[in-house]
Order: structure tokens, then sequence, then C-alpha cells
């Protein structure tokens, strides 16, 4: 009996656990509170829903940059149709039409002169209202084809320098036999003062053998010669690799301008835009060429144009100005200046400088100014327009181009100055027919076609 209780105890118990009341009480406990809001959560999700997953700001893309919006912009070809030239400016003005969209439209315009003026940078726009413009700058170095100029140079040099360690040694091979030949020399002589000593001297033997030394010696010394040569040249050679590896290891690169520009239009169409701003590396100075035909006089005067301002000027209308602008210099402020009497002092005081005085190399020779002189209009403002549209590119070099032109009766005689110069002169006067004042500047004379 007491065995069999504690067995029908455990009976008891094993059935009373799996009871469906018993189940059913502890399922009707309450659960844990996060249980619970995780429970309501998924009750609440809806059928399709997807979980936001963070990320790192790493893997979070990132916005663009501003270059990269710049990129973006739609390219247009906006070349410059006018070029008002200055003393030592230029200012340019870039006009075309083009299509644009409704609301806003962001162009840019590539290769432009890097040294525009910021402050005298416009734009305008016929239909519509200009919300932006401005110019950027990049560095743009060529670094791939650097590298390949470097290794090639590299391989030049080791090449040069290997030849000039072997000519080197050859040089002093050459230098070695004739110091031999020298002892040779030295070595006969004493054997022929023995044997005249004995009487036993053979004059054509002696005389062949130094023939023969001769001979050798002269061909020696033209090799040393020639060598000495190709290893100067070599050695030359050498050095302008070198100079030129050095020139090419320095960072080059040029600075690249954009203009970039934002327009804004309530419908769709076409747009003039033209844009204005100033750059400087740019002047001109007049020319003028002065033809005598018996008594007819044919005058030209024509702009020299230099720019160096990174960009080209394709078939562009040429202004040329006396102006001197500012660039946005004030005058001074005006104070009060009191005038006062005083007596006239008893000594005189003279004042020295030295002063460059050009002249115009008659009967002498002629002397080249400092720097390029200016353009002397004598106060009066004058503004001159190229007889025809004109290509002015970026090199710094000068381009003529047509002003204006006339022809007029002229009266010639012989003038003669011993002072100043050993010869009789051609003089002509005229009248000045063209509606223009003559610039001066210089002339080139031709009598009769040249």
């Amino acid at each position: 009996m007491g065995a069999e209780g504690p067995a029908r105890a455990e009976g008891r118990s094993a059935l009373a656990a799996g009871h469906p009341r018993r189940r059913a009480s502890e399922a009707a406990q309450p659960i844990h509170r996060e249980d619970r809001l995780e429970a309501r959560a998924r009750r609440r999700k809806p059928e399709g829903a997807v979980n936001e997953v963070a990320t790192s700001p790493e893997e979070q893309e990132a916005p663009p940059s501003e270059d990269a919006r710049d990129r973006e912009r739609r390219a247009v070809k906006i070349d410059p149709d006018e070029v008002t030239l200055l003393e030592d400016r230029a200012r340019v003005v870039r006009r075309a039409t083009i299509p644009v969209w409704a609301g806003v439209t962001r162009l840019r315009i590539e290769r432009v002169s890097p040294l525009i003026v910021d402050k005298t940078l416009a734009a305008r726009v016929d239909q519509g209202e200009v919300r932006d413009v401005r110019i950027t700058r990049r560095a743009v170095y060529q670094t791939h084809e650097r590298e390949e100029t470097l290794r090639a140079l590299d391989e030049q040099i080791e090449e040069t320098e290997d030849a000039v360690r072997r000519m080197e040694r050859r040089a002093g091979r050459i230098e070695s036999a004739l110091s031999l030949l020298d002892e040779a020399g030295s070595v006969t002589l004493d054997e022929l003062a023995q044997d005249a000593a004995w009487s036993r001297l053979d004059l054509e033997r002696a005389e062949a053998r130094f023939d023969e030394m001769g001979q050798r010696e002269r061909s020696l010394r033209e090799e040393r010669l020639g060598a000495q040569r190709a290893l100067m040249e070599r050695r030359r050679e050498l050095g302008r690799l070198r100079a030129r590896r050095q020139t090419v290891s320095q960072p080059s690169g040029e600075v690249r301008a954009t203009l970039l520009l934002d327009l804004v239009r309530e419908d769709k169409g076409e747009a003039t835009v033209e844009i204005e701003y100033l750059v400087p590396n740019a002047c001109w100075r007049p020319h003028h060429r002065a033809a005598l035909d018996d008594d007819a006089l044919r005058f030209e005067c024509e702009g020299a144009v230099w720019q160096n301002t990174g960009e080209d000027w394709p078939d562009v209308q040429l202004r040329f100005s006396t102006q001197r602008p500012s660039l946005g210099a004030e005058p001074p402020a005006l104070s009060t200046d009191r005038l006062r009497v005083q007596r006239k002092s008893e000594t005189l005081e003279v004042s020295q400088r030295e002063q460059v005085i050009e002249t115009t190399g008659l009967g002498r020779q002629s002397q080249v100014a400092p720097e390029l002189p200016g353009i002397d209009d004598g106060g009066d403002v004058m503004e001159l327009r190229a007889t025809h549209r004109a290509i002015v590119p970026s090199d710094g070099r000068p381009h003529r181009v047509a002003l204006f032109a006339f022809e007029a009766p002229a009266e010639a005689w012989l003038w003669c100055a011993p002072e100043l110069a050993p010869a009789v002169l051609l003089k002509t006067a005229h009248v000045n027919a063209s509606p223009h004042a003559i610039l001066a500047g210089p002339v080139d004379l031709v009598k009769s076609g040249g």
C-alpha cells in the first residue's frame, strides 16, 4: 500500500498537468509588458508592410556635390560676339539665341577665360530673368601623360649614360696607348744611343721603326680627337635630357574656367542671352601705312591686337577705344587746401632727374623703349570700329585689323638737314580726309608701290 500510493499520486499529477483546464488557466495568465507591445505591433501592422533598416552614414547615399550638380547643367555654346579693346584690357560680350524651358534653365559655358574679373561679370536676357551668373575655376593636371614622358626620358638618360661611360673607357684606352707609345719612343732612343756607342747602329731599321711609331701616334691622336668630340656631344645631350626631365617633372597643368548661368522663364521658347565681362592680358596699339604714288597718298590705319586671355575670339566684331577704366577705383576725398603768401626765397633750388628721351632714329641707331608706350589721344576719348569681323586667337602675337583708310593729294619736296643726317629726305604734306584723328604710332612708308 505504501508503494502503490506514491505511484498513483505521480499518475494523477501527470494527468493533471495535461488536463485541458490547466492549459487554459496557464494561457490566461498575464504575459510580459514587452511581449504585449510586440504582439500589439504585429496586430496593427498592415499586410505587405516593409520594416525600415537603419544603415550607417557610410552606407547611406551622399547628396550630390556642387561640382556634380554643375556638370549636370546643359552645356551651350555662346561664343564672343563683340570685343572692345582698351589700352590694357578688353570688354568681351558673348551673345547667342538658345532654347530655354519653362521654369528654371541651368546652363554652363565651357572654355572661357580664367582671368575674368568676377565683379564685372553680368548677364542679360531679352525674355525672362537671370537668376544667377558666376564663374568656377579648376586646375587640370596631365599626370598620365607626364608619367609616360618621364618613363621615356629615364630610359633615354640611362642609355645616354651607358654610352658616355663606354666613350670614357675608350678615351682612357687611347690615352693609355699614347702613354705606352711615348715610353716605347723613349726606350727606342736609349737603345739607339747604346747601339751608336758600340758602333752597331742600323739607320734604315731605325728610320723604319720611327716612321711606324709616328704613324701609330698620328692615328691615335686623330682617334682621341674624334672620341673627345663624340664624348662632348654625348655629354651635352645628357645635360639636355636631364634638364628636360627636370622641367617635365614639375607639376604642369592649366586652369580651366566655366560660366554657370541660371535663367527663369514662364513658358518654353527661345531667348537671346548676352554675357559681358572684363579680362586683362589684352591690348591694342595703332599702326599706320602711308603709300605715296606720284602726287597721291593712300593712308591706312590698322589696329594691332595682342591677347593671351586663355580664350579665343572667333569671328568677333572689334572695337578699339582709348578709354582708361579704373575697375572700381574711387577718386580721393578732397580736403581744404589753404593758400598762403610767403616771401620769395633768395636761393634757387634746381632739381635733376634722369629721363629717357625717345627719338625716331634719324641718323643714329634706334633705341628700344623699356616698355610698350600707351596710346596718346590728346585727352579726347576715341572709339574706332573695325571694318570687318576678325579672328584673334589667344597666342600673345600681334594681329592687325583694318580700321579706316583714305586717299588725298600730297605735296612732296626734298629736305636736307646736315646736322641731323648726311642724307636728303623726301617730305610730303597732305590733309587728313578721314572723319577720325590719326593717333600716334609707327608708320610704314611706301613709295611707288614699294
